[in-house]
């Protein structure tokens, strides 16, 4: 952020929601989301929030691949 910028990196204070989930990448996955914020608040000299939807979010912070799953079921007279 501090590059895109143009600021040295102990000028760049970044405030952060918590990142859920088990299975790591999340603190990376998001840099360049910070950067398009902080370009936009540098633009308009007003603080920037960036919230994608899960449309958005997924295509966009990547890493993430489509599933498919096969099952088969069963069940008795009684519905069991």
């Amino acid at each position: 952020m501090a590059h895109a910028l143009g600021l040295e990196s102990h000028a760049v204070t970044v405030a952060c929601r918590r990142m859920g989930g088990g299975f790591g990448g999340k603190e990376t996955q998001g840099g360049h989301l910070a950067v398009w914020a902080a370009l936009a608040a540098r633009k308009t000299g007003k603080p920037v929030k960036l919230r994608l939807d899960r449309d958005d979010d997924f295509p966009v912070t990547g890493k993430r691949h489509p599933f498919a799953y096969d099952y088969e079921v069963g069940f008795d007279d009684s519905g069991r």
